[in-house]
């Protein structure tokens, strides 16, 4: 459930850019390409369902050189090694076991 409140007086502006793979795509190396290269322009990264350790593997090498710069990184039920990639604000599971 999501509650949002809008402040009439202030003015607001926002504009989104959603790209989405599927995991499997990440088998194509011009894919796995874009897919890097569109990671190095983000803000955020939301991956779920993640469980081929191939695939999980390639997604880690790639979120993990661009996390400390996303604003915000969520795994949803995913390989264990792809949910520790999580990070909210001051919220990490990269130190937990």
């Amino acid at each position: 459930m999501s509650i949002i409140y809008l402040v009439p007086q202030l003015p607001i502006a926002a504009s989104f850019e959603v790209v989405v793979y599927l995991v499997e795509e990440l088998h194509d190396k011009d894919a796995y390409k874009t897919f890097y290269e569109d990671l190095e322009d983000a803000n955020i990264f939301i991956g779920s369902l993640i469980f081929v350790e191939e695939l999980a593997l390639k997604v880690k090498a790639a979120v993990e050189k661009e996390r400390d710069r996303l604003d915000a990184v969520l795994v949803f039920p995913s390989m264990h090694e792809v949910m520790r990639l999580n990070k909210l604000g001051s919220f990490s599971m990269s130190q937990l076991g």
